[in-house]
């Protein structure tokens, strides 16, 4: 059998390794200028970021993170930026003083029709905008109205119901209830949202089925 010499290899090899470097080179000489003011957090590896930093339990990490840095830390998973709160002061300022500013979704850019999003769904709208507060106020008028709730009251004491027959069915085994009650809640808001487009009253019943 043939065993190819180093000197053939060489160049593959090389061709393999020059994007990597490039990246490396690219992440370690970017000028100090070009860096947003951002928290302090622990220094993040080439490619990888902070990610191998983060072991199995993400929380603990974090927590960890924020004994040694602070309250608000910069953390980078990947190419993503992550800038996380823990404190209550810092949880205020992001989720209440600061809200319409932070209050913007991430859709990553492979991520299919993402140019669509913000025009056809209210989940995965990654900005806050005119378009967000329309089909907020449709979900408030015609979902989640205490007249449309208590209509429901019956769906929901059976899917409760159904729950705990379940669970009395697994007694003396291990189960995950958290999987349990989000398929409990996930099909009563799936259910919810049928009725409200089935209805031959319902006056936005191509904006419902997006949201």
């Amino acid at each position: 059998m043939l065993i190819p010499s180093f000197s053939i290899l060489l160049p593959s090899l090389l061709l393999l390794l020059l994007p990597s470097v490039f990246i490396i080179l690219k992440h370690i000489k970017s000028p100090s200028s070009k860096k947003l003011p951002l928290p302090p957090g622990p220094s993040p590896w080439p490619i990888f970021g902070n990610l191998l930093q983060m072991g199995q339990n993400a929380h603990v990490s974090i927590t960890q993170f924020a004994n040694v840095y602070g309250p608000l830390i910069s953390l980078k998973l990947g190419a993503q930026r992550l800038i996380v709160a823990s404190s209550r002061a810092a949880t205020t300022a992001v989720l209440r003083t600061q809200d319409c500013l932070l209050s913007a979704r991430y859709i990553f850019q492979m991520t299919p029709d993402r140019a669509l999003h913000d025009q056809h769904s209210l989940v995965f709208s990654h900005e806050y905008g005119d378009q967000w507060k329309n089909l907020r106020s449709i979900c408030k008028v015609n979902l989640f109205t205490a007249k449309e709730i208590e209509s429901q009251d019956t769906l929901r004491e059976k899917k409760m119901k159904e729950l705990v027959e379940f669970l009395e069915s697994k007694q003396g085994s291990v189960v995950e209830i958290k999987d349990f009650v989000f398929t409990s809640v996930f099909k009563s808001l799936t259910n919810l949202i049928q009725n409200q487009v089935r209805k031959p009253t319902n006056l936005f019943p191509i904006k419902l089925t997006y949201i």
